[in-house]
């Protein structure tokens, strides 16, 4: 007989101890597992977003640490004649810029895919998404610029052409040192000639220097508010998951002995080794998705 049982997991000693409760039917744990499912989904696609953010702080996050190499050393004014120091620089530079471009792109494509599979193409939701990528593309240059940035970086050639470096002192004991990435306009769009009308408007009243810190930050901006946009649209069905999922724990487990380690679970699959018997049986598990929740309600 097919069997879904409630119960818990507590650790104990290292040792792992299992308490079956009650039955639910099939059906109810149809419904837990998709509202869980639907957390699930959502959470996995948030990750998209953390791997976009670490790269755009790891990207500052390098040229802080080369900075602070050069302060270190007694000479470092001489790197303006040190070829090879600046060629490892850029092209370090180079490569965080890639994974920054690869890693939004990503993000955009694969959360446009996750709400139209979810909603529909005609779905408010869908449709909500679409106008704010719309409203950033046709308001900021970043965007723009950064949405076609990617496929001239996929196919025409290294995107940061220039680094600038410089040292004011403004007392024997203090100096500043900057380091400058740069877009040269003129190479981008002799290189590339799909960049459009609106970004060719655009370079006419961009310099010839573009600071690719100042661009990169701006960008993810909008990715951040783009993002806030995605969590409000998934709000009513990431609530009534929550509220559902709530509501059945504080049913089913609210008179056991809960603590901050015990694990809520359905056990189900169940193959007896003894008849009459759970002992030595083998069973799948799944466990309330506590630590979800926790994030999802954190959003406010």
């Amino acid at each position: 007989m097919e069997e879904f049982r409630i119960g818990t997991i507590n650790i104990f000693n290292n040792n792992q101890e299992i308490s079956f409760r009650g039955n639910i039917t099939r059906n109810e744990f149809e419904i837990i597992r998709n509202h869980s499912l639907n957390i699930h989904h959502h959470i996995m696609n948030q990750e998209l977003f953390y791997i976009f953010l670490m790269n755009f702080l790891e990207f500052n996050k390098y040229f802080e640490s080369v900075i602070n190499s050069f302060l270190e050393r007694e000479k470092f004014n001489l790197l303006d004649n040190n070829l090879p120091e600046l060629k490892y620089i850029s092209r370090n530079a180079n490569r965080f810029l890639f994974n920054y471009l690869s890693s939004a792109r990503t993000y955009l494509d694969h959360t446009e895919r996750y709400l139209k599979n979810k909603y529909g193409k005609d779905s408010i939701q869908f449709l909500q998404f679409k106008d704010y990528t719309g409203y950033l593309y046709d308001n900021f240059f970043e965007y723009r610029f950064i949405y076609k940035l990617r496929n001239y970086a996929q196919h025409c050639g290294l995107p940061i052409n220039s680094i600038t470096f410089s040292v004011e002192s403004k007392d024997i004991l203090k100096k500043t040192i900057k380091l400058n990435p740069l877009f040269l306009k003129t190479e981008l769009r002799n290189n590339y000639k799909e960049w459009g009308k609106k970004l060719n408007e655009d370079f006419e009243f961009q310099p010839e220097e573009i600071s690719v810190r100042k661009i990169i930050g701006n960008y993810y901006k909008n990715i951040c508010d783009l993002n806030n946009e995605l969590i409000k649209i998934e709000s009513d069905s990431l609530s009534t998951s929550i509220e559902y999922l709530e509501n059945f724990k504080k049913t089913n487990y609210s008179q056991l002995n809960i603590t901050e380690t015990t694990q809520c679970c359905v056990f189900y699959d169940f193959t007896l080794k003894y008849p009459n018997s759970y002992e030595g049986s083998t069973f799948s598990t799944f466990i309330y998705p506590k630590e979800m929740i926790d994030t999802i309600k954190n959003y406010s």
